[in-house]
């Protein structure tokens, strides 16, 4: 009877002490876009997902919000970290008092497609209409950056027109309201299902900080290890959907809730733009800035140390 009474005290102290160290993980409040369906999501998705955080005593919790309510929270400190590169370089460059530790994808995952009277994007001169997601955003200004690459002045050649991202702007391409427009990884889906032609692949036309981590230097200074845990914990997602393809495509399919085809080549398209390591080399951080530099027409250069620290990423090497 005691024994069994000496079992029944062990198997309730270990319950009560696996409820104890479930209750004690650090809550981590992650600021996603609204919706949160971009693939630069997916190494948070998957550190959730295959346990990352949890192995480093962290539950992560995307909140969407937009990008100055992101960047307002950062600061405050009611977020903890942020996916949001391109919005919060530019508020660094202002004097924001953030920090990007990781990088994801130092290209656009981004794809301009064109109505089916549009063969190529030459066809686009002559005043044709261009859908963007609003004026100045970086869906705005990376779109008249690849006409420009392509000797198409935005200011004289085409239109600009404001629609929403999404379903709305592959409707508007079907019905002739607009003749081209830059689309994500979901909604090129869509349109080449639609047999709507592919003009351009924005990421071998531009480098730009896209998504990644950015913390408040506060959260940097006062809580470190805090810190280092998340940033161990999505540097291992971040390996694990390189080195991982076929469990990366599984995970792709279920979350998106698309085909194998379509998430394979979902998978290969964010292998050729995100980081190996979350980091980037010196000169392309220059380059980078000097891009945003132009978004924000900023007179003066910013010195790369203001707006990048990679020490925590470089401290952790390559994570097991």
């Amino acid at each position: 009877m005691r024994t069994k009474s000496s079992v029944l005290l062990i198997a309730l102290a270990l319950a009560w002490s696996t409820i104890g160290l479930a209750s004690a993980a650090d809550i981590v409040n992650l600021h996603v876009p609204p919706g949160g369906s971009s693939p630069n999501v997916l190494p948070f998705m998957i550190g959730v997902d295959e346990g990352f955080y949890r192995d480093e005593g962290l539950e992560v919790r995307r909140v969407g919000a937009a990008m100055t309510a992101g960047i307002q929270g950062l600061i405050a400190q009611s977020f903890d970290f942020s996916m949001i590169l391109g919005t919060t370089t530019s508020a660094i460059m202002r004097g924001a008092p953030l920090k990007i530790i990781m990088i994801f994808d130092p290209r656009p995952l981004w794809w301009l497609y064109g109505s089916k009277k549009i063969k190529n994007v030459q066809d686009l001169k002559g005043g044709k209409l261009v859908g963007v997601s609003g004026f100045g955003t970086g869906h705005d200004v990376m779109t008249r950056a690849s006409l420009a690459n392509h000797g198409i002045d935005p200011q004289r050649d085409v239109a600009f027109r404001v629609i929403a991202n999404g379903g709305p702007q592959i409707a508007a391409l079907l019905t002739g309201a607009i003749d081209a427009t830059v689309v994500t990884v979901g909604e090129r889906i869509v349109a080449r299902k639609e047999g709507l032609p592919e003009l351009l692949f924005l990421g071998s036309e531009l480098e730009a900080l896209n998504a990644g981590v950015v913390v408040a230097e506060k959260t940097l200074s006062q809580k470190p290890d805090y810190v280092r845990r998340f940033v161990r914990g999505t540097l291992k997602s971040l390996q694990w959907l390189r080195s991982n393809k076929e469990g990366s495509v599984d995970k792709i399919a279920g979350f998106y809730k698309v085909s194998k085809d379509d998430a394979s080549d979902i998978h290969q398209r964010v292998l050729e733009v995100f980081t190996s390591d979350g980091t980037v080399p010196l000169d392309l951080q220059k380059r980078l800035l000097t891009f945003h530099k132009s978004v924000i027409k900023a007179e003066q250069e910013t010195p790369p140390e203001k707006v990048f620290d990679f020490s925590i990423v470089h401290s952790l090497s390559t994570v097991r």
